[in-house]
């Protein structure tokens, strides 16, 4: 068994040696072709490492706070079937943005995903080859990759803590998830994304049209589809059907929800709300205009934890988190209702032991996740509950301190405290509830 898996291990890396002259050259016709951009740059942000669509808005982010009035050229990098978003660039009138087509060639065949030449291959060789390129090419230029995202200052409040070179350590990605999160409170002024105002007024035009209303209060609604996601873990999601109540409720309260999923919405569900509910279909309006729209326009958000909520953090926008669970990390908002978590016989295990004990989860890089506990996929009833008390208190109430009701126990070193956000009342209601009956329990 171990010698057939070595021989297609061989093989695998045979072709990818043997795809990379290729694949160098399609990637130097991609950068030569691309030059007049560079040129006229003062900043160029460029990784041949392709990351997905979250990674990429806090990337821009970061480097709009960096280098605000300078001229910069910032390159995503995608293939088919990644999850970026090829109109990004219009929300950026102050960045030059361009995508570039990652060289190499990759398709699924046997349950596997292949890509040639290897990642493990490509990587290191299309870094020293863009590396040399532009040294020669733009020296003029300021060039940096990935590492942008650790160039953010750090804040006093975490000086003691987060260490200048943090980057180098094992700690890199959560403690720059970190550290962004402060700056999304720091009060530095940059200009909000925005579409420009032609496709803004068109997509007005069309829901004056369709629901009827020519001043919607605008509600975004995220739900985001996960292989598996009907088994209980970190990163399950709630199946749109169960937003059905919460979804009622929302459009009592005169909104008008905006829907953005990664799986169809059934005609039902559709059809039950009028035309109070809509997604880019049935505005019939490009989808990836519409998944831009929708955050940078909608009054308030909600959503399930992931990239989906990024740019309503970047907006400032009030918003309400859902299946949050790995509170080091996980995207937060203004409210967030975590998952509720039990032990391997079923009893619930109290939220402040959750935080005190695995705060990172799934990116702890020391993997000190307890293999006993299963975080619950938020229920119907819960994401009910989470609206409804959302509603009550959008502004929300700024005397308390980030996760005041369980004891101050919420780190600093989280992406929760340093933005600020709060756990919902609805949880810490529920949560003391599942506290009393297990001590009634105890008591006999």
């Amino acid at each position: 068994m171990r010698f057939s898996v070595l021989i297609k291990r061989i093989i695998l890396r045979t072709a990818s040696l043997a795809a990379l002259p290729f694949s160098i050259l399609w990637w130097l016709g991609q950068l030569t072709y691309h030059l007049p951009r560079f040129w006229r740059a003062d900043v160029v942000i460029l990784d041949p490492h392709m990351v997905h669509f979250g990674n990429d808005l806090i990337d821009i982010d970061i480097t709009r706070r960096i280098f605000s009035g300078r001229k910069i050229f910032y390159v995503i990098i995608w293939e088919p079937g990644s999850t970026h978003n090829p109109r990004l660039g219009s929300i950026y009138p102050d960045i030059d943005l361009a995508l570039f087509r990652k060289s190499v060639v990759s398709f699924s065949a046997f349950g596997r995903f292949f890509s040639f030449p290897e990642t493990e291959v490509y990587t290191p060789v299309s870094r020293w080859v863009t590396d040399i390129f532009l040294s020669i090419l733009v020296p003029g230029a300021l060039r940096l990759g990935r590492r942008i995202r650790h160039g953010i200052p750090i804040p006093p409040s975490l000086g003691d803590t987060i260490k200048e070179n943090y980057g180098y350590t094992p700690w890199a990605g959560p403690y720059s998830l970190i550290v962004w999160a402060s700056a999304q409170k720091s009060g530095q002024q940059i200009a909000k994304p925005a579409l420009p105002q032609q496709e803004r007024e068109a997509i007005y035009a069309r829901l004056k049209d369709v629901c009827g209303d020519p001043n919607p209060r605008l509600c975004m609604m995220f739900n985001r589809y996960v292989t598996g996601m009907e088994e209980n873990h970190d990163r399950s999601a709630t199946p749109l059907k169960d937003y059905g109540p919460a979804m009622r409720l929302l459009v009592e309260r005169g909104y008008v929800i905006l829907l953005i999923t990664d799986e169809p919405p059934s005609d039902d569900l559709m059809e039950s709300f009028g035309n109070k509910v809509v997604d880019a279909d049935r505005l019939g309006v490009d989808l990836d205009l519409f998944r831009l729209f929708v955050p940078t326009e909608a009054e308030i958000c909600i959503g399930e934890t992931g990239a989906g909520m990024l740019l309503p953090i970047i907006m400032d926008r009030p918003s309400l988190v859902l299946n949050f669970h790995s509170i080091g990390c996980a995207i937060p908002g203004t409210w967030v209702y975590p998952k509720r978590v039990v032990d391997s016989s079923g009893a619930p295990v109290p939220y402040q032991q959750v935080i005190t004990k695995e705060p990172y989860g799934y990116c702890d890089p020391e993997r000190k996740k307890r293999e006993d506990w299963v975080p619950l996929t938020n229920t119907s009833d819960e994401i009910f509950e989470a609206v409804q008390c959302f509603l009550e208190d959008l502004s929300g109430d700024k005397a308390k301190a980030p996760g005041e009701d369980f004891n101050g126990s919420i780190p600093r070193l989280s992406m929760f405290y340093q933005y600020g956000a709060r756990i919902s009342p609805a949880f810490v209601r529920r949560d003391a509830l599942n506290d009393d009956r297990q001590e009634f329990e105890s008591h006999g």
